[in-house]
């Protein structure tokens, strides 16, 4: 036995490359076809929150309640930026749980805020733009973070404005919910790029290295930014858009960024 593995030769780098191309082949025009989601999903009747967790469990969400599931059917992407979803049970008091977490003004406001949280869920949209307007010390940051943790967290949890349609595709493939922070002023062509990514709409781009070969990207993502003035005002960002106005927090009530996020993550 010594002997005759000592006569077998290693395969070429040359033999290599070729089973690998041949297997790529097979795979990529012979093999079965999935759908890929970012964070939600939808087969039949059924929706699949994935956890983005180690062991890759989602959620399960049917008619008849909801369940954790070990190997879902849904596929599911995810960029190094993604974070995993806690584990979840069920309270008593359910999405009360929510309400010293958001800085609104009314019950209105708090169940505004709620529809949107449970419109991201859905798993195609169409989904509303959130805007979150307040002066300084109204916790609008907070807010925004508090709201897009519960569906997709993130490091960043948000980012500033894109500066062109291909860095909004680019923010889009590698995340479910869009947040952006400080916007103060909005270009035409971004806002437009805004409405069509939240209701349905595809963009075309320029590959990268190359001249004339094209990236379809079409995709709905739900979008949430903050600001000190209406961003609002354009009648077609008013009308795919739920508009909050934050009240400033009294300076007894503050509390410090490190105790806020340990009570919402114990809650």
């Amino acid at each position: 036995m010594q002997s005759l593995l000592s006569t077998q030769k290693a395969p070429s780098n040359a033999a290599l490359d070729d089973k690998h191309r041949m297997l790529e082949r097979v795979a990529r025009f012979e093999g079965e076809t999935y759908s890929v989601s970012s964070r939600i999903a939808s087969i039949g009747r059924t929706f699949y929150l994935g956890l983005g967790d180690k062991d890759w469990q989602a959620v399960a969400i049917a008619a008849e309640g909801w369940q954790i599931v070990s190997h879902p059917p849904a596929r599911f992407r995810r960029s190094p930026a993604r974070q995993a979803l806690p584990a979840l049970e069920c309270h008593e008091q359910g999405i009360n749980l929510l309400r010293d977490f958001v800085n609104v003004d009314s019950e209105d406001d708090f169940r505004m805020l709620v529809a949107w949280v449970l419109g991201c869920f859905h798993p195609k949209g169409p989904y509303h733009i959130l805007i979150l307007s307040g002066e300084q010390r109204s916790a609008k940051n907070t807010t925004a973070q508090t709201l897009r943790d519960l569906i997709d967290p993130a490091s960043p949890s948000t980012r500033s404005t894109p500066n062109s349609e291909q860095d909004l595709v680019i923010a889009a493939t590698h995340n479910y919910v869009l947040s952006f922070d400080n916007l103060s002023t909005i270009r035409p062509m971004i806002a437009d790029a805004f409405c069509r990514i939240a209701t349905g709409g595809g963009f075309c781009t320029r590959k990268l290295h190359t001249d004339s070969a094209k990236v379809l990207f079409n995709a709905t993502r739900p979008r949430l930014r903050n600001g000190i003035p209406d961003q609002s005002a354009r009648p077609d960002l008013a009308d795919h858009a739920i508009s909050i106005h934050l009240p400033v927090i009294p300076r007894g009530k503050r509390n410090t960024l490190g105790a806020f996020n340990r009570d919402f993550a114990k809650a």
